[in-house]
């Protein structure tokens, strides 16, 4: 999953791989505000907060900061932030700590088990550390109202590696790939993945077959939208340029149910799928595409998301696409409500949700997408292949 602005997950957004790995959430432009238990990485450049029933099952990446606000609050992988500012810690975290400004980790009574740098003095409270504190000499730690400003000799009482008294530099931020601007070109699906795909061009007008109003009308000289069931017919890679249309929507009652036998791409400038559901009429789970081209790639937007110049919204209403293995692109917002089901990948300028969404992430991309890196978590780790993430600013 990868969003260029602030990210929302709630009870609602229920996520994982279908590989058993764990996702990579990826926020190049914002930060992350986590209510729900989330099997995933999550590198972002600003702030991550835990709230609620937030379980964070891998690492986490932050070029702002980092903030718990709830004792059952956990991050099982390692934390590393960069925001100097001072931090609260009420959760959790099962790994290693890094932490750019001074922290107070509140009186949860927990023994955070890896080893623990902070830039700034700390506060444990009732907190206790497993590993070793490194902390700069001119800071102080203070527990139980118990405040030492020098250098103690004896620490293993709450600090059970000792303490490292010596500089410690603000953690580097990742850096991110830009915006990935998707400009189509049939040259890039002839071939993509060792496939040829043709084209079916939408046709702005009538009602025959490959029109617009063949997919958007639900009336009788469209045969109820047969459009989308018609595209189960295909049995080799296809594009369907729907662009002409303005719109590709199946939210005109007539439920379809598209029994894939190829690979399909759908191009428009703005896709609406209302109770529809994607399937598979062969063994092999079909790859299916919805994409909204970037507004500006060239012009004064390009390498940021720009919903400009016609470019529009992906909505899912009631969308089951569980079977097949799709992808949503658009500069604009991804918007899900209505228990949508996805299995695939999301790149969009924003997430929002106004019902609940079931996603399971796998492998699927768009030509020319850079590969990423692998970040370390807890247990195994994800492979990030979208193309936002750099560098994991690791400097050990």
């Amino acid at each position: 999953m990868v969003f260029f602005s602030d990210t929302t997950f709630t009870a609602e957004v229920l996520t994982g791989m279908a590989s058993g790995n764990l996702m990579s959430i990826v926020i190049p432009s914002g930060g992350f505000d986590c209510h729900v238990h989330t099997p995933a990485n999550v590198i972002t450049s600003g702030d991550v907060k835990t709230r609620s029933a937030c379980v964070i099952d891998g690492s986490v990446r932050a070029g702002g900061s980092v903030e718990m606000t709830a004792t059952a609050n956990v991050i099982k992988g390692s934390v590393k932030a960069s925001a100097t500012s001072p931090y609260n810690i009420q959760g959790r975290i099962l790994g290693d700590i890094e932490l750019g400004g001074p922290v107070g980790f509140g009186w949860n009574g927990f023994t955070y088990p890896g080893n623990v740098a902070v830039r700034g003095d700390i506060n444990l409270a009732s907190a206790s550390i497993g590993g070793t504190l490194k902390i700069p000499a001119a800071n102080r730690i203070s527990y139980d109202g118990w405040v030492n400003i020098a250098s103690p000799t004896t620490a293993s009482a709450r600090i059970a590696g000792g303490i490292s008294w010596q500089p410690v530099d603000v953690p580097v931020a990742s850096t991110f790939d830009p915006w990935f601007d998707y400009t189509y070109a049939l040259s890039d699906w002839y071939p993509y993945g060792g496939a040829y795909f043709a084209v079916k061009t939408l046709a702005p007008s009538g009602n025959g077959p490959w029109t617009c109003n063949r997919f958007m009308a639900n009336n009788p000289s469209t045969s109820q939208a047969a459009g989308w069931r018609e595209v189960g017919d295909l049995t080799s890679p296809t594009i369907v340029d729907a662009r002409a249309c303005g719109a590709l929507s199946t939210n005109n009652g007539s439920t379809p149910n598209v029994a894939l036998r190829a690979d399909v791409l759908f191009l428009a400038k703005s896709v609406n799928l209302t109770t529809v559901t994607f399937s598979s009429a062969t063994a092999t789970r079909q790859n299916v595409w919805f994409v909204v081209e970037d507004g500006a790639p060239t012009g004064s937007g390009k390498n940021v998301p720009s919903c400009t110049n016609g470019a529009g919204s992906i909505e899912l209403n009631s969308a089951d696409m569980s079977a097949v293995n799709a992808m949503v692109y658009t500069p604009c917002t991804i918007a899900v409500q209505g228990n949508s089901k996805w299995h695939g990948a999301f790149y969009g300028g924003a997430f929002s949700y106004g019902g609940g969404m079931t996603f399971v992430g796998d492998a699927i991309a768009l030509p020319g997408m850079p590969a990423s890196a692998t970040m370390p978590g807890a247990g195994a780790p994800s492979t990030f292949s979208l193309g936002a993430l750099v560098s994991l600013g690791d400097t050990n």
